[in-house]
């Protein structure tokens, strides 16, 4: 009884003051949970994730009450976030700066995110390690036989105000109006949920581009399976990179999807990123839309990008050695080891 009045008190507490990913309501039946745990198994480390954010509140109770060895691990950015509501922000910058004081070990998802946490705690650099997302290496996915008609840009996966393609929908109006000839008969497929308005001027060449089918946004999440089929099928694949505070710093997991794929990838990014770096490296053609790239460099490189042939390429040696899933598991399990004793 007292969990369920404490679960409904914290779900009230989220709706009114906080935003995003933070599941308080489950808190209190996951630290009853462990808390049996603790009794019958003296368990010596715990590991939590986020998001959401009540794994490691949770993790931080257990840390506190029976100083139990505790590792952190980031999928997504906490503090920095771009999305988040601006009365969030100091929360989240409390909570992590928590997180960081009471763990053990803290793993970040990628070499740049390490280093901003580095940075920010210089404290607790020490703490911090590194395993990147990846994939499994028995989930086979490869290219499907393209389908007949125009050639397709596709993006599958929701759309962000802090990640979009908003300089590429721009360009192609001008180079539509310019008949370039290798747009003529391209169309861009949107798939998944997306957050606009981005800008006004944006808005507006978008609802142009719709008007004359050359942009075809359907804004609903599809299925996993119905996702990687349209990917599979595609010609060319877009990537949308984060555009906001944290530019650089993250990588869309699709990014290990359209890679084993191997059709040619358009990334709108930052020079430098960790997308950039992956890509550069990953085997795939690829071209990139740079925030600091001039209207006439993306028209350019649009007009480049589009006259590329679509045959797959293989994914290069480095790439399925260092984003192995199997691998990763393996790094886990030596740090949790070496944590707990």
């Amino acid at each position: 009884m007292f969990a369920r009045l404490t679960a409904k008190t914290l779900q009230l507490v989220q709706r009114l003051f906080l935003s995003g990913q933070y599941q308080l309501a489950w808190l209190p039946f996951a630290i009853g949970a462990a808390r049996q745990v603790m009794a019958t198994q003296k368990p010596s480390a715990v590991l939590s994730t986020f998001p959401p954010l009540s794994t490691h509140l949770a993790a931080l109770a257990l840390k506190r009450v029976y100083g139990i060895k505790w590792i952190a691990d980031f999928r997504d950015p906490l503090s920095g976030d771009p999305s988040p509501r601006s009365k969030d922000r100091r929360v989240r910058r409390f909570m992590e700066w928590s997180i960081f004081r009471y763990a053990d070990v803290v793993i970040a998802n990628t070499e740049a995110a390490a280093d901003m946490f580095r940075h920010r705690y210089p404290k607790q650099a020490s703490k911090v390690q590194v395993i990147w997302n990846g994939f499994d290496p028995e989930d086979r996915l490869e290219s499907l036989p393209l389908p007949s008609g125009r050639r397709v840009l596709l993006q599958a996966g929701d759309i962000y105000s802090f990640r979009h393609p908003g300089r590429l929908l721009l360009a192609l109006e001008r180079l539509k109006v310019q008949d370039a000839s290798p747009l003529q008969e391209l169309v861009v497929q949107l798939f998944g949920d997306v957050d606009r308005p981005w800008d006004g001027i944006v808005d507006a060449a978008v609802a142009r581009l719709l008007e004359h089918s050359w942009v075809q946004c359907h804004s609903r999440r599809i299925p996993q399976d119905e996702a990687r089929r349209r990917t599979a099928q595609a010609h060319y694949l877009l990537l949308c990179d984060c555009i906001g505070s944290e530019a650089g710093v993250q990588v869309p997991v699709k990014l290990f999807d359209y890679i084993r794929i191997g059709r040619p990838i358009l990334a709108i990014t930052n020079r430098g990123s960790s997308v950039h770096w992956i890509l550069s490296r990953s085997g795939i053609p690829s071209m990139y839309l740079f925030e600091d790239d001039s209207d006439a460099e993306i028209d350019e490189k649009l007009i480049a990008f589009f006259q590329w042939p679509s045959e797959p390429s293989s994914p290069s040696p480095w790439f399925m050695r260092t984003f192995d899933g199997a691998e990763q598991v393996g790094a886990l399990a030596d740090l949790l080891e070496n944590t707990a004793h």
